[in-house]
Order: C-alpha cells, then sequence, then structure tokens
C-alpha cells in the first residue's frame, strides 16, 4: 500500500490531532496565493473595479494586487492599510469611504485574522448590506460561527469566502 503525504491549510482545526493524523502534512497558505485566487475570482466574475484593505505589515500584498488588478485592466478603487492599533476607527473610515464610490461594491479583505470580527461588527453597524461585498479568506480560523454572529438584514449574505 502506498501512503502518500497530505497538505492541509494548518488553520483546518478536524486534523490537528497528530497521532490520528501523523501522515497529515500541516501548512499555511500563502497569502500571494489569496491575492491570486482573488484576482481571479474578480475576472471571472467580471469586476473591474474594487477595493481592498491590508494589513500595517502587508505592503508587498497590495504592491502584487496593484500589479495583478493593472494587469487584468482593474480598477482599485480605494486601498487602504489598516493599523491595527487604532482597529476600530480605521475600518469605519475605510469603510465610510468605500461607500462614497458608485459602481465599486466589492472589498478584498487581507487583514490579520483577528481584525475580521471587527471588520464585521463595523461593517453590520454601517449597514453595508446590499451595498459591499466583502471577500473574505476562508481559511481564516472559526469564520463561519463569526460570520454567523454578524449575518443580520444590516450585513446580509454579502460575504464570500476564497
Amino acid at each position: 500500500m502506498h501512503r502518500f503525504l497530505q497538505i492541509i491549510s494548518a488553520s483546518t482545526e478536524r486534523f490537528n490531532d497528530r497521532e490520528r493524523y501523523p501522515r497529515i502534512y500541516r501548512t499555511v497558505m500563502s497569502a500571494t496565493f489569496e491575492v491570486d485566487i482573488a484576482t481571479e475570482l474578480a475576472r471571472k466574475l467580471g469586476w473591474k473595479y474594487f477595493h481592498a484593505i491590508f494589513g500595517d505589515r502587508d505592503q508587498a500584498l497590495l504592491d502584487l494586487l496593484e500589479q495583478k488588478a493593472t494587469a487584468l485592466n482593474m480598477c482599485l478603487a480605494t486601498k487602504r492599510m489598516i493599523n491595527m492599533q487604532d482597529l476600530e476607527e480605521e475600518l469605519e473610515d475605510a469603510i465610510e469611504n468605500m461607500l462614497q464610490y458608485q459602481g465599486a461594491t466589492v472589498v478584498m479583505v487581507f487583514i490579520p485574522n483577528i481584525a475580521i470580527e471587527t471588520l464585521l461588527e463595523v461593517a453590520s453597524e454601517k449597514k453595508t448590506a446590499g451595498k459591499l461585498v466583502f471577500i473574505i479568506p476562508k481559511h481564516v480560523e472559526n469564520i463561519q460561527t463569526t460570520v454567523l454572529k454578524y449575518k443580520s438584514p444590516s450585513l446580509g449574505n454579502d460575504i464570500l469566502f476564497i
């Protein structure tokens, strides 16, 4: 019998028991992979104009997203580095700014996992349903639980996982 190494995202809790699953290699997906997936999704869905928010240590991701967007003839309506020390205020300001743009409804989210819940809380308070769609990496820990917590008429179903 052949035994193949299996590779999964480190945030998949189901396979964390190393004794039970000794042949599974746990890894963290590259953030550049998320940029590739997000731009490919945007291309396939015909999105040409969107927003992006990044953590304060992710300048390289923002540069990569801009490069890929330009190559695909897409435009970033807003791009915002989020300072984690003033997280709630930064996210409130970013969402207010995004809501000012007509035609740009998609928000590519590349912020640290700990900031995702605050983002969804602020989006819910700002009643972004039908105005903004958030694209969030699916591997974010406990993302389904977090989304269900803020899933309401004020946020709607405007969250996609990549």
